[in-house]
């Protein structure tokens, strides 16, 4: 990890520091983890060898300055779920200037997590542009997180609080129940006097940003948002049926390398894999038995989606003979059920009264028949083993 200058030198505030006493390392007590500091969020994607830029606005209405004028934000630039980026460069440069540059050198590796971070700078009212590069060559999407700087209880501005916060938690190192992410100010991995000196750079730094519909990211998704459609897990199904997922409330991510699907644990190929707004093809999935689907991708913002279901799907016909004591076809309506011996939730029923029914798409599994009927003539119930062939002959016949 690369190694980066204390973040107590902005050169874009050109303060005196002053020199502030050492804190001394105690033991703090366990805290519940604050609610998150974080008040915008943006994604994009990035590309191996490019470099990407996102545009920053400090509305005058939506910022207060700390005593020295400026607003120091912390900024994180994060893989969206599922990508497979590697987070590098960060740097954030005013569009107005002087100087060019706002922010301290950034940190390639955050505690924990491969997460760059920096912090700039910002005047309210001032535009900026924060650019972006990937590490070890490596692509996709991105989330960008912005935060004050020292708003170490998650209240969207500093204060005492933050500080008498950042004092009881000194000495505390990441991996420790009481350890905060946002009284490590610096990121450094423990918190220190560092992380006190600049919280107190940004005392009276305040903003009435939050993440809303706008910046949705942490706005979830309801449990039944994402269905399998098409595939019914309660039924016997074609081989050929496409395993599709419909998503409501919002949109997939337009990449199919972005959606996953395994089934019986075996990944299906890309390539058989279609993407819309709010459906997810898979074709040519299905196999002759019980399958296993495990669904996982992202939505157009990032968020992650996850399904699983099983689905029993078969090539094979099965003609029921429902007869009564005599042996002769029960022509009397009745309805037939088949049900799989395995899994007695999964079956098919149609009606008959010829005395004879075709069911298709029966997996290759033992099955099971029963006849009910409501004339007082027919069978009431009768029930015996199936078997499901392609063969012409025909299975046992369920007797009364």
């Amino acid at each position: 990890m690369r190694r980066a200058r204390p973040l107590i030198g902005l050169a874009a505030l050109c303060l005196v520091i002053p020199a502030a006493p050492a804190l001394a390392a105690t033991t703090a007590e366990p805290v519940d983890a604050p609610a998150s500091a974080v008040y915008s969020v943006s994604g994009g994607e990035l590309t191996a060898g490019q470099q990407g830029s996102v545009p920053f606005t400090v509305a005058a209405d939506d910022y207060t300055a700390a005593g020295h004028g400026r607003v120091l934000v912390g900024f994180t630039l994060d893989a969206a779920p599922g990508s497979t980026l590697d987070p590098g460069m960060i740097v954030v440069r005013s569009k107005s200037g002087p100087p060019p540059y706002v922010s301290v050198p950034w940190r390639a590796d955050t505690p924990g997590s491969k997460s760059s971070f920096t912090v700039a700078a910002l005047a309210p009212g001032g535009a900026y542009d924060v650019l972006l590069r990937s590490d070890k060559n490596t692509s996709g999407a991105y989330q960008l997180s912005a935060f004050l700087a020292g708003d170490a209880n998650a209240d969207f501005q500093v204060d005492q609080d933050d500080l008498v916060l950042i004092d009881s938690l000194a000495g505390t190192a990441y991996g420790a129940p009481a350890y905060s992410p946002w009284a490590d100010v610096d990121r450094s991995g423990t918190i220190n006097r560092f992380d006190r000196i600049v919280a107190a750079l940004n005392l009276g730094a305040a903003t009435r940003l939050r993440l809303t519909v706008e910046n949705p990211l942490d706005e979830a998704l309801p449990a039944d948002a994402l269905t399998l459609t098409g595939a019914a897990p309660d039924g016997f199904n074609a081989v050929s049926t496409p395993a599709a997922f419909s998503l409501s409330g919002a949109q997939f991510h337009d990449d199919p390398a972005e959606m996953a699907l395994t089934v019986n644990g075996h990944r299906v190929p890309a390539d058989r894999i279609a993407v819309e707004a709010h459906r997810v093809t898979a074709t040519s999935a299905l196999t002759d038995g019980r399958n296993e689907l495990r669904f996982a991708g992202v939505d157009a913002i990032g968020r992650p989606l996850y399904h699983t279901a099983t689905v029993w799907a078969g090539a094979n016909t099965l003609r029921v003979d429902v007869v009564d004591d005599t042996g002769a076809p029960v022509t009397d309506p009745v309805t037939v059920r088949v049900s799989l011996t395995d899994d007695q939730d999964v079956f098919t029923e149609d009606a008959t009264s010829t005395g004879h029914l075709t069911v298709p798409n029966v997996p290759s599994r033992p099955a099971r028949c029963r006849a009910a009927g409501s004339a007082p003539s027919s069978t009431t119930t009768s029930a015996s083993p199936c078997a499901a062939s392609r063969a012409a002959g025909r299975p046992p016949r369920p007797t009364a």
